[in-house]
């Protein structure tokens, strides 16, 4: 079948990749700190929000993938990290090779338990019986319409910023006819939403908004509204788990933290992915590593990569960070290339590396 001008221009757009040197303070402890990124433009904006409190970028120029790869290797070689987009090499034995997206479901049995047990969640359904939220469920194509345009997309931008990677309108509008819309209402006005779509026996909790993407809304809690009204709601419906869609790789990142409160479990990552290198351990690139653990691919397996320090103990940090589907956390020391210890996760070992 021959490709359209359209489809040439994106498959081109797809084998190009922005270079830039983001140079300045750590976030967490404002030491010194600079990558170098090689990647598409909103891993770089995420990946920019992740690591600094305050920083400058040089853009490198925009190239083919092997080309920029080569020019940033031979001509910037004084920065601390080096993140690659990782389709433009392969694979060097010193990188991490971190999953662009990562997947999880909620075993939903699991979930209820989680809302009788936890102070956390308990927390938040005393705060939203207090505000008086009442959910309503619609597979109206209209209100979804409404749901993309008004919950949707201003509330990715306004979380995410220039790191958003939204879903088009021409594919939520494929999507409608397999979707149902969660809206969760104050005084009869709805104040944010949810689609779940349909994909075979599989139940995907896909997309969630907020009105008008207002912050405020979000302070009172409605995002765990969602998940309040929606678990209790899919169990009564017969289904045993949901998929709860991708998020980045780092543990550190506030949608996967939010997810693990509600007992996410890991069941895949995306193939395309980001290799990660340390060229120069500075003080700086220790922060940024200690407080950003991430998932990495190794031997076809997901595990995860956490740095020590700061005198938190080694149980305390496979504890903070362990996350069902791992197959393993690995504890690593700044400088040394290999595992100080590994805590294998127990549970279900299927965790698939890649999408199918």
């Amino acid at each position: 079948m021959a490709l359209s001008l359209r489809d040439l221009r994106a498959a081109c757009a797809r084998r190009r990749i922005g270079g830039w040197l983001l140079e300045g303070e750590e976030k967490a402890t404002g030491l010194p700190l600079s990558i170098c990124v090689a990647a598409q433009l909103e891993s770089k904006n995420y990946l920019a929000g992740l690591a600094f409190r305050r920083h400058r970028e040089r853009a490198l120029g925009l190239a083919w993938r092997g080309k920029m790869l080569r020019e940033v290797l031979s001509a910037r070689a004084n920065h601390m990290i080096t993140v690659f987009d990782g389709e433009a090499a392969r694979r060097r034995p010193a990188c991490f090779e971190v999953p662009s997206w990562v997947y999880g479901e909620i075993v939903l049995e699991q979930a209820m338990a989680r809302m009788r047990e936890s102070r956390n969640i308990g927390r938040d359904l005393e705060r939203l019986r207090r505000q008086g939220l009442t959910c309503e469920w619609t597979r109206d194509a209209g209100a979804l319409a409404d749901f993309y345009w008004r919950m949707y997309l201003p509330y990715g931008r306004s979380r995410f910023g220039e790191g958003a990677v939204l879903v088009s309108w021409p594919a939520f509008l494929q999507a409608i006819p397999r979707a149902e819309l969660m809206l969760v209402k104050r005084d009869g006005q709805a104040i944010a939403g949810g689609v779940l779509v349909r994909d075979g026996t599989e139940i995907i909790s896909w997309v969630l908004g907020v009105r008008d993407g207002d912050p405020a809304l979000v302070r009172t809690g409605v995002l765990s509204a969602l998940y309040c009204f929606k678990i209790p709601e899919l169990r009564t419906r017969g289904h045993e788990r949901v998929q709860i869609g991708s998020t980045r790789a780092f543990l550190s990142d506030g949608v996967l933290r939010f997810k693990r409160k509600w007992g996410a479990r890991l069941i895949r990552a995306s193939a395309e992915h980001l290799q990660l290198t340390v060229r120069r351990l500075t003080p700086g690139a220790c922060a940024f590593l200690q407080h950003n653990p991430f998932i990495y691919r190794r031997s076809g397996e997901l595990r995860a990569a956490v740095w020590a320090g700061g005198g938190v103990e080694p149980a305390t940090l496979f504890r903070e960070y362990m996350l069902p589907g791992l197959a393993a956390i690995d504890l690593y020391a700044p400088g040394n290339p290999l595992p100080l210890t590994t805590q294998a996760v127990a549970g279900d070992p299927g965790t698939r590396t890649e999408d199918a």
